[in-house]
């Protein structure tokens, strides 16, 4: 069936776009002596030198393809009472003067046949303040030819790595901030934090192709800035870094925070020694039944306060 004249249909696939920001994560793990800081995916084993940090933060990512719609301008909107709710979506944007040249979205998923829950819903219980961060991510591209560019972008793919320190002038100029920041590849993701409960699918997310002017189809606008995955990871990095570890929890705590959580959402998580272990097993739960992928920013907080406070005189 052909798509209405309105629709921007894009070539990248979920399961693609997940693999390339696992991918991209993981040329941000650190080589060689443990830094303060360090990145790790639900799929990368414990090593020896993940038990040198004591505190962290648990990052959650639903993977989403964007697909888009021409403006109000180019293709007019049908009046029609059994129109699609792209339409919808299409006339608010124009109705709020909001960027739609194009605009881009994404619907939320059913519910799979063996979950308890949606995995929206899902997705909103890991957003805890101070603990865990949740998001949707979806790339700003709808062409892959586009969206490689910026992912084998030489320049930046072998710059260095965001979380690296080398020298204490690094930490003042928050070296590793400034990377995430410029990444053209973080740049070209759009990241929304689900924001309410919901009782089904039927709700869309908006955005404009530069990551801006975001809303939720009740309809809401949700924000007018930027909301770009190297902005939101980039905040979390520069968090830890300038609190020298202070705003993220111990190892134990977020095991806790964890297990509770899974317990709510219908897992037989059991506990075990190694918090980290619980952490990353709960993390291939949610990611084997919501297709949720977990990340795992570690901080090392005595290596953190040290270069901290070399940093101030």
């Amino acid at each position: 069936m052909a798509s209405p004249k309105y629709v921007i249909k894009g070539n990248l696939s979920e399961a693609q776009i997940e693999a390339d920001i696992a991918s991209y994560f993981s040329w941000c793990t650190p080589l060689g002596s443990p830094g303060p800081l360090r990145l790790v995916d639900v799929n990368e084993p414990i090593t020896g030198a993940d038990k040198r940090y004591d505190a962290g933060c648990t990052i959650y990512m639903q993977f989403k393809k964007s697909t888009g719609l021409h403006s109000s301008t180019i293709v007019p909107i049908s009046k029609s009472v059994s129109r699609s709710r792209m339409e919808d979506i299409r006339e608010y944007r124009a109705l709020n003067s909001l960027e739609e040249d194009p605009s881009l979205f994404f619907q939320l998923r059913k519910k799979a046949e063996k979950a308890y829950h949606l995995q929206h819903n899902v997705l909103l219980s890991h957003e805890i303040k101070g603990v865990s961060r949740a998001f949707y991510v979806a790339p700003l591209e709808l062409d892959k030819s586009q969206y490689y560019q910026t992912l084998f972008n030489e320049d930046f793919r072998f710059h260095g790595d965001p979380i690296w320190f080398r020298r204490h002038a690094e930490i003042r100029e928050r070296f590793m901030v400034r990377y995430l920041n410029c990444s053209p590849f973080l740049r070209e993701h759009v990241a929304i934090t689900p924001h309410e409960h919901v009782q089904d699918h039927n709700h869309f997310y908006s955005y404009s192709q530069t990551g801006t002017d975001i809303c939720w189809h009740s309809p809401q606008f949700v924000g007018r800035g930027p909301s770009r995955l190297s902005d939101v990871i980039s905040s979390i990095v520069e968090n830890a870094t300038s609190t020298a570890g202070e705003s993220l929890v111990s190892l134990k705590e977020l095991s806790e925070s964890t297990w509770k959580i899974s317990r709510e959402i219908g897992f037989d998580l059991r506990r075990s020694d190694d918090a980290l272990q619980t952490i990353k097993e709960h993390g291939k739960l949610v990611a084997d039944t919501y297709r949720i992928r977990q990340f795992v920013l570690l901080a090392n907080t005595d290596k953190l306060k040290r270069l901290n406070d070399i940093d101030r005189f």
